[in-house]
């Protein structure tokens, strides 16, 4: 392992995807363009008070571009 990775951890809930077609390009440009505007909503924001909610809903409601 190269030295200056010794210290290199995954982000949480990090995961790769094959962008396959056209319209997942699409949901995942808007995503990115649409995210920093949520943080409020996020439920990793330590001050949204919205806490309980299923992760893996949360974030395949994300891929598929309902948020």
């Amino acid at each position: 392992m190269h030295k200056d990775l010794k210290d290199f951890k995954w982000q949480r809930s990090y995961y790769e995807h094959v962008i396959r077609n056209e319209k997942e390009l699409l949901n995942i440009r808007k995503y990115i363009n649409n995210n920093p505007l949520k943080w409020n909503l996020d439920i990793e924001n330590s001050n949204n008070q919205k806490k309980k909610v299923d992760l893996d809903k949360y974030y395949r409601k994300i891929y598929q571009g309902e948020f």
